[in-house]
């Protein structure tokens, strides 16, 4: 067991550190690529380091931010572009987590999948139609979109009141 792990209490930002190296490695490419290795995102996940502030119960490590940023301050050091993926990714899966119950289910039943990327900038439309809504527009580019299985969206809704 290494020093970033303890049975019940593992440490993010020294699990970020053993990271370190692997990132320095990948660094030139992230960013030559714009986009980060799989080697990265593989072990950043087997990490759980997108899951940094995910509550215990969805397997995250729920940790306070103070943690949470020494965290992402940690894998910067090693490559700027994965601290900061991995922000906005830990940040908008943090936010998943505080849906109502169902949809925190759909999300988290398969922690493989469970990485969320958003689009925080509204520049869509929607609007209410038979059986639901309809969505039209352009979203702006999302950090971690490639390595993501979800988005959280921002839009615009609009709705005909009637008195």
């Amino acid at each position: 067991m290494t020093q970033a792990q303890t049975e019940h209490n593992p440490n993010p930002v020294a699990l970020a550190a053993e990271l370190r190296p692997l990132l320095e490695r990948n660094a030139v490419r992230a960013e030559r690529d714009r986009r980060l290795p799989d080697e990265n995102i593989a072990a950043l996940e087997a990490a759980n380091l997108f899951k940094v502030m995910v509550p215990r119960r969805w397997g995250g490590f729920g940790a306070p931010l103070p943690t949470t940023l020494s965290t992402f301050a940690e894998l910067a050091k090693g490559c700027p572009s994965s601290g900061w993926v991995t922000m906005i990714l830990g940040g908008v899966t943090y936010y998943a987590s505080l849906l109502p119950d169902r949809g925190q289910e759909e999300i988290f039943v398969n922690p493989a999948a469970s990485r969320v990327c958003g689009s925080g900038a509204p520049t869509s439309i929607g609007r209410r139609v038979d059986g639901g809504w309809r969505i039209s527009g352009k979203f702006p580019f999302a950090s971690g979109s490639l390595h993501s299985s979800w988005a959280s969206l921002w839009v615009q809704m609009r709705t005909t009141l009637t008195t």
